[in-house]
C-alpha cells in the first residue's frame, strides 16, 4: 500500500481515522513525491534532458508492472 517509503508510512500511520481516509493521504504524499522528482529532473539535468527523463519516467511504470505480472502469474500457476 505505502511501497514502503518512510513519508507514505508516516502519511498511513499519521492517519487514523478511517483506511480510506489514510489511503487517500498516502496517495497524496506519493504524489508529491512523484512531482519533487520531476521538478528534480530539469534542476540537475538540465532542460532538453530533463523532457526526455520526465517522458521515460513516465513511460516505464505501465510495461514494468506488466512484465513483473507476467512473471508472477507465471510462476503462480507453474507451481515454481
Amino acid at each position: 500500500m505505502t511501497g514502503g517509503l518512510p513519508e507514505a508510512v508516516a502519511a498511513w500511520c499519521s492517519t487514523r481515522d478511517t483506511p480510506v481516509d489514510g489511503a487517500a493521504q498516502v496517495e497524496r504524499t506519493l504524489n508529491d513525491l512523484v512531482l519533487g522528482y520531476e521538478r528534480d529532473f530539469a534542476k540537475y539535468s538540465g532542460r532538453q534532458n530533463a523532457d526526455s527523463i520526465r517522458r521515460i519516467f513516465q513511460e516505464a511504470p505501465p510495461p514494468i508492472a506488466h512484465a513483473v505480472n507476467t512473471c508472477y502469474n507465471h510462476r503462480k500457476t507453474s507451481g515454481d
